[in-house]
């Protein structure tokens, strides 16, 4: 079962974690195979429109689903991880809400079509409906986003490997690297972060992990985090954070509170049980 656990894998979250614009290109790249599908097998009253607007039409919706959904699923997952705790309930709750807001570009589109493309096609576009009638064709329009939503939300998760889905990381190890301090946890991470922490923050059930080449979000508890990089420069200087030691700059008081400010200027807390800890590193 996927619990929110240190050995848990939760390709889902995995796949939709990232909003930059490497990641939203990606997933645009990805779905396009999928609006060709749709293009082709022309379901939800789309088979009277040309091929060519058919996979505009449906290119246009997969395109903002990969933009925003990524966004929608973070705010899901992060607001209710302690109520969502597998995958399949994040990906339920996920498609159901963003297919609320998905229904806005579908009218939209839909209405475009009526103006512009319709006439040109010798198609007829009926009246807009009212009152029982328009409750009827919200109900089947959200039913209808629903299900394509639910069924792109799950492409990504299905294109995620084992990486960073927090396998048994030991099993991807090669060579002396296992040796390394770190090991069992760099693994856990995509091999263009590099091997250059600069900290590692608690969020929920979550670590979210920067290093010198960027983040990650894993499904990790900081204690097996800890365990797991023992031996690394570093230490822990929070409940929710830990920071590399070359990562330090100054170390700040404010009466009793106490800060690591590190080199790209971020202020890290500094609790009280911990004080030691960084005392002996710097």
């Amino acid at each position: 079962m996927d619990r929110l656990s240190g050995h848990s894998s939760d390709r889902f979250t995995i796949s939709w974690m990232h909003n930059n614009p490497a990641a939203i290109g990606l997933r645009i790249a990805m779905f396009f195979p999928a609006a060709l599908v749709l293009a082709i097998i022309q379901p939800f009253e789309t088979d009277a429109l040309p091929f060519v607007v058919r996979l505009v039409y449906w290119a246009t919706l997969t395109t903002v689903l990969a933009a925003l959904g990524g966004f929608a699923v973070s705010a899901v997952c992060k607001s209710a991880s302690h109520i969502l705790v597998s995958a399949w309930q994040r990906w339920l709750a996920s498609s159901v809400i963003i297919a609320l807001p998905m229904m806005v570009p579908v009218k939209l589109i839909d209405l475009a079509l009526a103006v512009w493309v319709a006439p040109l096609a010798g198609v007829t576009v009926p009246a807009l409906p009212t009152g029982s009638a328009l409750l009827d064709e919200i109900g089947w329009l959200y039913i209808a986003v629903l299900t394509i939503t639910a069924l792109l939300l799950a492409l990504p998760a299905l294109a995620v490997g084992d990486q960073g889905a927090g396998q048994q990381p030991m099993d991807r190890t090669v060579g002396d690297d296992r040796h390394l301090p770190g090991a069992r946890f760099f693994e856990r991470l995509p091999p263009s972060l590099g091997r250059e922490l600069v900290w590692v923050r608690s969020e929920d059930h979550y670590l979210r992990v920067q290093t010198r080449l960027g983040q990650e979000l894993l499904l990790l508890r900081m204690a097996d985090a800890m365990a797991e990089l023992e031996g690394y420069p570093g230490c822990r200087v929070h409940r929710s954070w830990w920071i590399a030691r070359d990562q330090i700059a100054p170390v700040t008081r404010t009466g009793r509170r106490m800060s690591a400010i590190l080199q790209d200027g971020q202020a890290v807390p500094v609790s009280a049980s911990y004080r030691a800890a960084l005392e002996q590193m710097s």
